[in-house]
């Protein structure tokens, strides 16, 4: 692997590391330092504990005014390219995430709520979506820059579950409000499309759900919460690994109704990948649950084994 002299005396050298970082640590330092981004500081900290958007005088402000978001968002631009110029190897110093179609850069972050910048990259007639994520927060998107076409899909309890889908243009000032029930997907982008980002997560975050579109059926959940996270990686681990001596846990697991409704469902599912057998007992016993949370997913999954496996049906007690 050929290294650049220029990079190899930086790995060796902290000095020089120190040295090349100083001015970008400097713009960033003058721009946090500006009037209007301590504003935006002390407004996001209000947003970030339950103050409505309306209330956040500098933030509300900033977004519904696409000229005066750029001109902010600009100063900084101005001030990193500058010291880049003179510190090519220097590291920017916020957080970042890069794909070959999308970046973010975070601007800021206080408690539950981040502003961030994104990037869309140009695409033309991407398929439509077969499936939607609904992510328990709420946010504000403000485009700056760009053009682009694509879906907005609501979740709609009114249609059994299902999601009205709308089609969309969005362009230069306009605002696309997400809520946990509601998502939007770009199909086609004319234009590098540049948006402010502004997202608050609830206070005690829902599961994160996957649904198929076509017919609203719920694909995946992940929950929120972190503890109850790990609880199903390592439910998954022992569906993974087939182990048999788990299925009395699965079991006792998905029939307890204390239990988070997701890490409950994550039983069932690795209880079936175990013991078919067992796993489709459960599924049925739950599905015959009306009033257990579970047996909506429950009825729906035992529908579709028995349709995709027609034996399945020979196990169930009215066959016996």
């Amino acid at each position: 692997m050929h290294v650049h002299p220029a990079i190899a005396v930086l790995r060796g050298d902290r000095a020089s590391q120190h040295r090349a970082q100083m001015p970008l640590l400097k713009a960033e330092q003058d721009w946090r330092a500006s009037g209007r981004t301590r504003l935006l500081a002390a407004d996001l900290y209000s947003y970030a504990n339950d103050a409505p958007l309306a209330e956040c005088d500098a933030l509300s402000a900033l977004f519904g005014d696409q000229h005066a978001a750029l001109e902010w968002v600009r100063g900084l631009s101005a001030q990193l390219i500058q010291a880049l110029r003179s510190e090519p190897l220097g590291d920017v110093p916020f957080r970042t995430h890069c794909s070959d179609s999308y970046s973010t850069l975070q601007l800021m972050s206080s408690g539950r709520a981040t502003l961030s910048l994104t990037t869309h990259a140009p695409r033309s007639n991407s398929a439509a979506p077969e499936t939607v994520m609904l992510v328990d927060r709420e946010s504000i998107e403000l485009v700056l820059a760009g053009k682009a076409r694509g879906l907005m899909h609501k979740f709609d309890e009114h249609l059994e579950g299902r999601f009205e889908t709308k089609e969309q243009d969005w362009q230069v000032g306009d605002t696309i409000a997400l809520t946990p029930d509601n998502a939007r997907h770009l199909l086609t982008i004319e234009q590098p499309v540049l948006m402010l980002h502004l997202t608050r997560a609830a206070l005690v975050p829902g599961a994160t759900r996957k649904y198929r579109l076509a017919d609203g059926q719920l694909m995946q959940s992940a929950n929120g919460d972190k503890q109850t996270s790990r609880n199903q990686l390592a439910l998954a681990v022992l569906g993974a690994m087939q182990c048999q001596k788990a299925v009395p846990v699965l079991k006792r697991l998905s029939e307890d109704t204390s239990n988070e409704a997701d890490l409950r469902w994550e039983a069932v599912r690795q209880n079936l990948a175990i013991n078919p057998a067992k796993g489709f007992a459960m599924i049925d016993r739950l599905a015959e649950q009306a009033d257990d949370p579970l047996a909506r997913p429950a009825s729906s999954l035992k529908a579709q084994l028995i349709s995709a496996h027609p034996q399945l049906a020979d196990l169930l007690p009215e066959a016996a």
